[in-house]
């Protein structure tokens, strides 16, 4: 499974950032058998790859977008973007 997972995570400020670029990169991994995309969720960075993912699956609906619970009492900032969430046993 490890092969065919990537995750996305970053910082908050990422207004520089090339979202054509970033779609490129991520349609890159799709090609490559990545199918799932684990994210963070809590960042700028991270929604912004969750926003280009979600948008992508219309295109590629066999890849899953999952988000990692990172505490708690996390809000998730736009539920529809996600296919599945999880919480790491180690919390």
């Amino acid at each position: 499974m490890k092969e065919t997972t990537a995750t996305v995570i970053g910082h908050n400020e990422c207004s520089d950032v090339d979202t054509d670029h970033l779609r490129s990169e991520l349609i890159k991994l799709i090609n490559n058998g990545v199918t799932t995309f684990l994210s963070g969720g809590t960042g700028g960075f991270d929604r912004l790859c969750a926003r280009i993912i979600h948008d992508l699956k219309k295109t590629y609906p066999h890849i899953h977008s999952c988000i990692v619970i990172p505490c708690l009492d996390h809000k998730i900032f736009e539920p529809s973007y996600f296919d599945s969430s999880e919480f790491p046993e180690c919390l």
